[in-house]
């Protein structure tokens, strides 16, 4: 299954940008957010690059972005796009993430979150690699119900794919021993925000 995936999303690298159209919105939600520059951040799911490239400008010269995707076509689309000296490719499944403990300020994670195989183990991961204080954000443009209705009207391997409501994943977070510090869901906006604890 997990390689089945890998190839799909390999083989729409080329095209993914003109079919999913850019997100005015984005920006001001990374804003708001809060990435401050000098930061260490993760962009999980990071397809071809679009988050990575605007969190590389909020970082600056003195923070570095990570941009991790386990799809090696759409890595090689996001180094077409992307500032070699702000940010670093990897390539990795996000069950089993290649970084030290403690290693990042923050993780961001955009319209990704259903097509992981295993949620929970994904977020243990995160909670691991972020630094005391650290923070997590799951964002997507639309409602947990609007886009499982859109993956359910597909065929192929992502027609499973489920975001979990927001009810769902605060318990999710909580099991994987985030602090929750901020939930929103409506018709336009998916927020769940966890943060890891000071030691």
């Amino acid at each position: 299954m997990k390689e089945t995936v890998r190839m799909y999303f390999d083989r729409i690298a080329d095209t993914w940008d003109e079919m999913v159209p850019e997100v005015p919105e984005l920006e001001a939600y990374l804003v708001r957010f809060g990435i401050d520059p000098g930061e260490q951040v993760l962009d999980i799911g990071a397809g071809t690059g679009r988050v990575s490239d605007r969190l590389s400008g909020m970082v600056g010269a003195y923070g570095r972005v990570y941009t991790a995707d386990f799809a090696i076509e759409m890595l090689r689309r996001a180094r077409e796009r992307l500032d070699p000296t702000c940010t670093r490719p990897v390539c990795s499944e996000a069950e089993r993430l290649p970084f030290r403990d403690s290693r990042f300020d923050k993780i961001v994670c955009f319209s990704a979150f259903p097509h992981f195989l295993d949620p929970l183990r994904t977020l243990h991961e995160m909670f691991r690699i972020l630094k005391p204080c650290g923070r997590l954000l799951v964002l997507h443009t639309c409602s947990s119900a609007s886009l499982n209705a859109f993956h359910g009207s597909l065929e192929g391997v992502v027609k499973h794919d489920m975001l979990p409501g927001i009810d769902e994943m605060k318990k999710l977070l909580e099991r994987t021993n985030f602090y929750v510090s901020r939930l929103e869901e409506n018709d336009s906006l998916y927020w769940a925000e966890g943060m890891k604890a000071a030691d």
